[in-house]
């Protein structure tokens, strides 16, 4: 008997996951707007770091869905990018997918604040390279 109960729950549960997406595609933009603004606040604590692709992933499909969410979006872009320093280079392609379907955001501060994270962070890394040769005695080609 358990075993079949827990086969019905599993089949309710599958009617139950269409059933809730079919309610966040209903969900206000408001709604989206202020759970961005929360993932952005959590990406200031640093806590969501372990979690950026699975926070990366609905970004990119809300963007591209939604214009409106575009700046909101952005801005939670940009406080991951400096939360994530260094490590944001393995998230470089799928950030800058992002931040391409944000051109036409209104707020064009935004662009400058994330393109400025970025080339602070590329010349950060460009430095650390340059110690790490120096270091090791190796020579830079056209330096």
């Amino acid at each position: 008997r358990g075993g079949g109960g827990g086969g019905g729950g599993g089949g309710k549960g599958k009617e139950s996951s269409s059933s809730d997406v079919t309610q966040i595609l209903k969900t206000p933009l408001t709604i989206f707007h202020r759970i961005i603004q929360i993932l952005g606040i959590l990406c200031e604590t640093g806590e969501i770091q372990d979690h950026a692709c699975r926070v990366l992933q609905p970004l990119s499909r809300l963007v591209a869905k939604y214009p409106s969410l575009r700046g909101v979006i952005l801005e939670a872009i940009c406080t991951l990018v400096s939360t994530l320093g260094m490590s944001f280079m393995i998230y470089a392609p799928v950030i800058s997918g992002i931040v391409n379907k944000c051109r036409d955001v209104k707020d064009r501060s935004l662009l400058r604040r994330y393109r400025s994270i970025v080339s602070s962070l590329l010349r950060h890394i460009q430095e650390r390279r340059k110690e790490n040769l120096a270091l090791s005695g190796c020579h830079v080609v056209g330096q």
